[in-house]
């Protein structure tokens, strides 16, 4: 009998810890929630905000004094090209002002070392120029 008893105890056991009381026994909630923050949150952002705003101030600072600096002339035309096609990858920019010039110094100079020059008709310019272009 004792057996009984306690076997029937321990089946209903899981039973009676599952049980809740009605809702009508339980206390009322508050409607609102408070919502707290903690301090580091604040901060944290404060800081984000901060580190941001110098940030733009920076680059701000920065295009400002060079466009100072070209209006006070302090950079020469050329400079500013190179310097601008110094970050980009699929433009060539040359550094030389008059290419017609270069060419003539650079016969004169393959002719002083015994070099031979050729003239070409337009058609033979032409045509080299076509054989060179690859796109």
């Amino acid at each position: 009998m004792l057996f009984m008893r306690s076997t029937i105890l321990l089946l209903l056991l899981p039973l009676s810890l599952s049980f809740s009381p009605p809702p009508s026994f339980l206390p009322p909630r508050p409607s609102s929630t408070s919502l707290s923050v903690d301090s580091n949150y604040l901060i944290g952002g404060a800081v984000g905000l901060l580190g941001l705003g110098a940030g733009i101030g920076v680059v701000a600072f920065t295009e400002k004094q060079g466009e100072r600096t070209v209006q006070r002339g302090g950079l020469s035309e050329n400079t500013v090209t190179n310097l601008s096609g110094m970050f980009m990858e699929d433009v060539e920019v040359s550094s030389v002002n008059d290419v017609g010039g270069l060419v003539e110094r650079l016969e004169e100079a393959l002719k002083e070392a015994g070099g031979e020059v050729e003239d070409l008709s337009e058609e033979e310019i032409r045509r080299k120029q076509e054989e060179a272009d690859d796109g």
